[in-house]
């Protein structure tokens, strides 16, 4: 018995044997079997890691490509900006800006659509044919507009003037006076005027895309929005009201 025992120790020991099921006659697992082995055992941890290195790539892709905009803009209205419209009026606003911010050799202008209606518009616009016209009604959608308006990245806001009536606390804009230096003749009130009125709608046709009864305002800066960036916004604003176009030059 002792030798039986002598001789299964040594076996244990001897490096030549690959694993335990070969000394005492098991048959010996192939890297197949090894390998569903291993997967049976740690399926969930590698499904998470999988996982955890896709959410990381994503999120990694999006802060390597994500576009450093020098202004941010809002149109919110009953008009649908389309590719096209969106293309020409933001060439106009490059065309009027005409600065790199941030210094990364591009004048990058984010342009935000809020596509909304109100109620007393709606009747109206029923009878109305418009290829820019797009039906949006729906209380989610207002919802999103006063969040946007309240702690959105948007600061120029061109804004339906029934969808601006709306807005009760008309503090959250910059007074015309203050951004400007001036308050102008034609103001609609302290905030804002029609973008009709505007020096730069007159020269670029490009901007009656967004209606005569659209108004232009800004908002005020926000505890939260970065100071240099609010800046770079407010300098734009003043270069809507001093532009010239070059045949008046």
């Amino acid at each position: 018995m002792a030798n039986n025992n002598q001789v299964n120790n040594n076996n244990r020991e001897n490096p030549e044997l690959d694993s335990l099921d070969i000394l005492y006659g098991k048959p010996q697992m192939t890297k197949k079997d090894k390998f569903k082995n291993f997967l049976y055992y740690y399926k969930s941890a590698i499904i998470l890691s999988v996982v955890v290195i896709i959410v990381l790539g994503v999120l990694i892709g999006q802060v390597v490509t994500k576009t450093d905009y020098d202004i941010t803009v809002m149109y919110a209205g009953r008009y649908y900006i389309n590719p096209s419209s969106y293309d020409s009026i933001d060439s106009a606003l490059k065309e009027i800006i005409d600065t790199d911010y941030n210094g990364d050799g591009k004048l990058a202008i984010q342009i935000i659509n809020r596509t909304i209606k109100t109620p007393d518009k709606q009747q109206q616009e029923e009878d109305e044919s418009d290829e820019y016209l797009y039906d949006s009604t729906s209380a989610e959608e207002m919802t999103v507009f006063r969040t946007e308006l309240m702690a959105g990245e948007s600061v120029i806001c061109f804004l339906d003037e029934n969808l601006y009536k709306t807005i009760e606390d008309k503090e959250r804009f910059l007074e015309l006076s203050s951004a400007l230096g001036k308050k102008p003749e034609n103001a609609v009130d302290d905030y804002a005027i029609y973008l009709k009125d505007t020096p730069f709608a007159n020269a670029c046709e490009e901007f009656e895309l967004l209606g005569d009864d659209t108004v232009v305002c800004i908002k005020k800066r926000i505890v939260t929005y970065d100071s240099e960036k609010y800046s770079y916004n407010l300098d734009a604003f003043k270069k809507l009201f001093e532009y010239d176009a070059p045949e008046n030059k």
